[in-house]
């Protein structure tokens, strides 16, 4: 009888003691607000080109500059896509799309920067630099930004995508986790 009324007597000091706090911390990530990127995007920053890739689960990827990109140094002037990419597409499948190469050329940025002259003299050089974007990835090209082009200060630039293309490989993908 007396190691039933110890396992009892442990059964009812277990029940009267307060619960512990529980010591184990949580692995989970913050999770991303609405209308965050992170909460539909992977996101791949390439340091040697400082572009970011924002690639969706299917295979959707938005090419965008990361804030510190030469480009941003001087004041944007002008945004202009290149010609080839100005090819209409449409449908579904999007058949006329064009074919992205990492090499291929997206839009050319135009930048001013002012340089003051020597103390004396008080001028103001002005240096003009065009700067070419590539498109770093292979997919086909689905959309252009038409938005970053009518505005003249390039706000949009920092803010948005320059062009989404859609990556056909899950290879491709794969090759920019390596670049990061």
């Amino acid at each position: 009888a007396a190691p039933r009324e110890e396992a009892e007597a442990s059964e009812e000091a277990e029940a009267a003691s307060p619960a512990a706090p529980s010591t184990e911390v949580s692995a989970a990530a913050p999770r991303p607000r609405p209308g965050d990127w992170a909460r539909y995007y992977e996101t791949i920053d390439v340091a040697s080109t400082a572009q970011r890739y924002r690639i969706a689960p299917n295979g959707m990827c938005l090419i965008s500059l990361l804030p510190g990109h030469r480009v941003f140094a001087a004041r944007v002037t002008a945004i202009t896509f290149d010609a080839a990419l100005r090819v209409d597409f449409s449908g579904k499948k999007k058949k006329n799309a064009m074919w992205l190469k990492p090499a291929t050329p997206l839009c050319r940025v135009t930048t001013i920067f002012h340089v003051d002259g020597p103390s004396y003299s008080g001028d103001t050089t002005v240096l003009t630099t065009a700067h070419t974007i590539a498109a770093g990835v292979r997919g086909r090209l689905m959309e252009c930004n038409d938005e970053l082009t009518k505005s003249d200060d390039g706000r949009g630039l920092r803010d948005s995508y320059i062009v989404i293309a859609h990556l056909l490989s899950a290879a491709d993908v794969d090759a920019l986790r390596r670049r990061q």
